[in-house]
């Protein structure tokens, strides 16, 4: 073999050696400058995004593209901060099965004319409730009664005659309402309060009445809005009071809900069917009507005025109830029975406000309640 030969197959040996070499690093090169470029163009993209501070946005600057921007839900703020807050719920001593310790997230307000309150601060408030409200050591069959109330809720209204007798009432029920809403939330934190009041027809209004609601104060505003006037005869418009309970607020499906009908006068006799009906409606559907007969209150204001007119100082002694304000109690009775509830007579010496808080249990839980509610 001449040198030339030789040569020439060293050279093409070290060609064949030397191309693979070649393709690799020119694979490795071209993969260098693609990752190159993309890292350049990330940087771009990111040079060109700002983040509002604490403002939930992600949004483009001024050498972006115009205006777009996209908003973090803010209902998804809220449910993040609730989870953390119902991770410090302290509710263990209640005597309840696991599920029925979870407190539901509240729904959102109705408007009421002021800035809406956020659920993540609701439930902070839920949370200092279950942590100072002293009801941690319920247990037993009561333990259990608020367990499962804490997780479905409760809803209570008020149907209230507010004719030309009852000014006294509707003064203490708004005296001491903020203090029987609190006691009912020490409880039920998730609890809501609603009110309807009632004359009868030909008078100023038949009814007037404040949703059910959270606040308390919402509904000792409404009644202190009240003046006890109109009506005039014996029977007033009791079937109009609770028709607007059962039909125009806004009750909670899964909630115990309560009507308590606060009066000294009965129905009109010609509307005691379509009450009965009414009644038993709603007791089909899981409510609950209790009446609360206040004639005896009234009897003896009644009384103390005419004495006091009469004889200049305050009498000491009262006459016996006159047989007519039978006819209340005979039909609150009634009521009550039809809806399922329960009919008390509150004497002079009573607080109403504990009565109602009583009705919005059982009064088989009456002590508990009671004791569990604190003063008041």
């Amino acid at each position: 073999m001449s040198n030339d030969e030789t040569k020439s197959g060293a050279t093409q040996g070290s060609r064949r050696r030397w191309l693979p070499w070649r393709r690799d690093r020119e694979r490795h090169l071209s993969g260098a400058v693609v990752s190159l470029l993309f890292h350049l163009a990330l940087l771009l993209l990111l040079g060109t995004l700002t983040f509002g501070p604490g403002s939930g946005l992600i949004g483009r600057g001024a050498a972006g593209l115009g205006e777009a921007s996209i908003r973090v839900s803010d209902a998804l703020r809220a449910d993040l901060d609730a989870r953390d807050l119902l991770k410090e719920m302290k509710v263990d001593p209640l005597a309840v099965p696991e599920r029925q310790r979870q407190v539901q997230p509240l729904p959102r307000l109705r408007s009421l004319g002021a800035p809406a309150i956020s659920n993540a601060a609701r439930l902070k408030n839920v949370s200092a409730r279950f942590r100072m409200s002293g009801v941690g050591n319920l247990s037993g069959e009561f333990g259990s009664l608020i367990g499962r109330l804490r997780e479905s809720g409760l809803d209570v209204a008020l149907v209230v005659d507010s004719t030309g007798s009852m000014q006294q009432v509707i003064d203490e029920l708004t005296r001491r309402m903020g203090d029987m809403a609190r006691r009912l939330q020490e409880l039920v934190p998730t609890a809501r309060i609603g009110a309807v009041a009632f004359r009868d027809r030909g008078d100023e209004y038949v009814v007037r009445y404040t949703d059910l609601s959270f606040h308390g104060d919402k509904v000792r505003d409404f009644l202190s809005d009240l003046r006890a006037e109109g009506g005039g005869d014996w029977e007033e418009g009791v079937r109009d009071g609770l028709d607007s309970a059962v039909h125009d607020l806004s009750w909670r499906k899964r909630s115990k809900k309560v009507i308590v009908l606060v009066g000294g006068s009965p129905p009109h006799r010609e509307d005691m069917p379509a009450i009965r009906e009414l009644v038993e409606s709603f007791h089909r559907r899981g409510g609950i009507v209790s009446t609360i007969d206040i004639t005896e209150r009234l009897h003896r204001e009644f009384y103390r005025m005419i004495y006091r007119s009469t004889h200049g100082k305050e009498p000491t002694s009262f006459p016996p109830l006159p047989k007519f304000y039978d006819q209340v109690r005979d039909t609150y009775a009634e009521i009550a029975r039809d809806g399922g509830g329960e009919m008390a007579g509150v004497k002079w010496d009573q607080k109403l406000t504990e009565q109602v808080l009583v009705f919005a249990f059982g009064s088989r839980w009456r002590d508990q309640v009671l004791a569990a509610g604190g003063g008041g």
